[in-house]
């Protein structure tokens, strides 16, 4: 797998009483785990600590390009030096015009990766002014080309226009999903906190910020689908015990194959646990949705907790589940109600092939065949609801209400 450095470049602020052309990046002392490095662009420093094997540098077309060259100038011999110069005055009179374009970052490019010693990669990205949301596309997109399957991401955040962190992070999250990266690290050189650092100005790690939005993700994910193997492995990252985390997963097991019992009592440890706001965080900050989301397993009687969950699965427009779960709800119900055994196989068949139900019961039968089968059904109301979602699950919504008013 390929280690890869992602940097940006903005526009340097001008020294007072200095010219445009003259615009560079302050030299300024690092420091990151106990390591520093002196430097005006904070990528070149982190390339030679961390070693990447190809570093990628993301500009507009007026971003100051030519800052790039004068990082290197002191290291360059008299011949480089010239060729250097006046590569970065022109460079500098195109950044001035707004009017950078890929042809003289392809020559940049070239000239970076022979001094520097490794493969430096100039790309051009757009502004995101005109259409923000096309834009972002297109900034993705330029990444896109020079990012491989299972890259190893180290993502600089400290120059560059004010939104490319936003944009770094997007980075980082898109590319985990459509390149299955890992991220190693996004990096920021605080500046303003160098006075409170004695001069040395701080790196920072943002990847915190990504260990929220994989929790937002997650919950996300479950409020679709109900699986809470989504949760398993963010609170195993934050030290929650195996046996809590294992539970989930088996919670999420019997859920599906319409065990709610199971399910409710494997979701018991995540209710007992306490959680250690010092230790686990993210955890902390998320228990309450969580919670919330396993609420149901807090009901009393096993009908209760299977038309509880029947809703949850019709709000997910998961109609099959939420079919099977209103149907066993019932039946579970009416055997509590004649203090029979709601765990009796042959009970349960009994009382699904009985008569005398509710019409919401016979409704309820019918479409729990259709659903389950997946074919035309004989009946043309319930295949009428086949073809109109909206009929269909508003047909559950009354059915379910009925059911469990009756």
């Amino acid at each position: 797998m390929t280690r890869v450095l992602l940097t940006q470049i903005g526009k340097p602020r001008l020294a007072r009483g200095s010219q445009e052309l003259d615009a560079q990046y302050e030299t300024t002392t690092y420091e990151l785990d106990g390591q520093r490095f002196t430097t005006p662009m904070m990528g070149f420093g982190l390339a030679e600590l961390m070693k990447p094997d190809r570093m990628v540098v993301l500009g507009t077309t007026g971003s100051a390009w030519s800052s790039l060259i004068g990082v290197m100038l002191e290291r360059l011999d008299e011949n480089e030096q010239d060729t250097a110069l006046e590569l970065m005055a022109e460079l500098q009179e195109q950044e001035n015009e707004d009017g950078v374009t890929a042809k003289w970052l392809e020559r940049l490019s070239s000239h970076l990766t022979r001094w520097h010693g490794f493969l430096v990669d100039c790309q051009l990205t757009p502004y995101l002014e005109s259409d923000p949301r096309r834009d972002t596309a297109n900034y993705l997109t330029v990444l896109d080309s020079v990012i491989e399957h299972e890259d190893r991401l180290l993502i600089d955040v400290t120059h560059g226009l004010r939104y490319h962190p936003m944009l770094g992070l997007l980075a980082a999250q898109y590319f985990a999903v459509v390149r299955q990266t890992t991220l190693e690290g996004i990096f920021y050189g605080a500046f303003d906190r160098s006075e409170a650092h004695g001069g040395v100005t701080p790196v920072l790690r943002l990847d915190g910020m990504l260990e929220v939005l994989r929790w937002v993700q997650a919950l996300n994910s479950f409020d679709k689908d109900g699986d809470y193997g989504v949760f398993t492995e963010l609170l195993q990252e934050d030290q929650v015990p195996p046996a809590v985390c294992g539970a989930m997963q088996q919670a999420a097991f019997f859920e599906r194959v319409t065990n709610a019992s199971k399910a409710r009592e494997q979701l018991t440890p995540l209710h007992q646990y306490a959680f250690d706001s010092g230790e686990q965080p993210l955890s902390v900050l998320f228990a309450p949705a969580l919670q919330q989301r396993i609420a149901w397993s807090r009901v009393s009687g096993r009908g209760n907790i299977e038309l509880r969950l029947a809703k949850q699965y019709l709000k997910r427009r998961d109609y099959l589940r939420a079919a099977i779960y209103a149907q066993e709800g019932y039946i579970s119900k009416r055997l509590d109600h004649e203090r029979d055994n709601v765990d009796d196989f042959e009970r349960r068949r009994e009382i699904l092939d009985a008569a005398g139900h509710p019409k919401a019961f016979y409704q309820l039968k019918k479409l729990r065949n259709a659903l389950a089968h997946g074919q035309r059904n004989s009946d043309h109301a319930v295949g009428r609801l086949l073809q109109h979602e909206d009929e269909l699950h508003s047909t559950l919504k009354h059915v379910l209400v009925a059911l469990e008013n009756g």
